[in-house]
């Protein structure tokens, strides 16, 4: 019978204590902050990566990886410092840890820019921001679109009345 050192084990056992152990208000955060701050988003790597010296952390959000630039940097600790925030910005963003072919998500972290209702037209006009076109003209040009329908019904339905008033006349 082969026998299984504990030293196999052990890694096993820590990442098992490290999410039995660890609550939903340790593993995710919510913050509220305004356009043009900034902030540090903390990995909380700290337990995993205390077992394994070769682990890979990296930041995601919207299934994108999130890359140093003149926006977002990637800290030493594995944290990410978000500079200069903007409406755009709002999100999840994921801390990811892998070790060898094992993913493991870290830390999640929501992000709102903004008062609520700058979010909630942000939501409701996500197309427009996210194309990066400010929300007030996203509105306008619905708002334009929404005109051009009436009219067109009002239009339609002109010409049908003119048509029953001719048929009536004429026939």
């Amino acid at each position: 019978m082969p026998m299984i050192h504990i030293a196999t084990l052990l890694p096993i056992f820590v990442i098992f204590e490290f999410f039995t152990s660890a609550t939903a208000s340790e593993l995710s955060e919510e913050l509220w902050l305004m356009p043009g701050e900034s902030v540090d988003l903390s990995c909380r790597a700290e337990r995993v990566a205390a077992v394994f010296a070769k682990l890979n952390t990296r930041w995601e959000r919207s299934g994108k990886i999130v890359a140093s630039s003149s926006h977002a940097r990637l800290l030493p600790d594995a944290g990410l410092r978000l500079l200069d925030l903007r409406l755009t910005d709002n999100g999840i963003y994921i801390c990811r840890g892998r070790v060898e072919e094992v993913v493991v998500d870290v830390n999640t972290v929501r992000v709102h820019v903004g008062s609520p209702m700058e979010e909630a037209l942000m939501m409701k006009n996500g197309l427009w921001t996210g194309l990066g076109v400010p929300i007030l003209w996203g509105i306008a040009f619905q708002a334009s679109i929404l005109v051009c329908l009436v009219f067109m019904v009002v239009m339609i339905t002109m010409r049908i009345v003119y048509k029953i008033k001719v048929k009536k006349y004429t026939g």
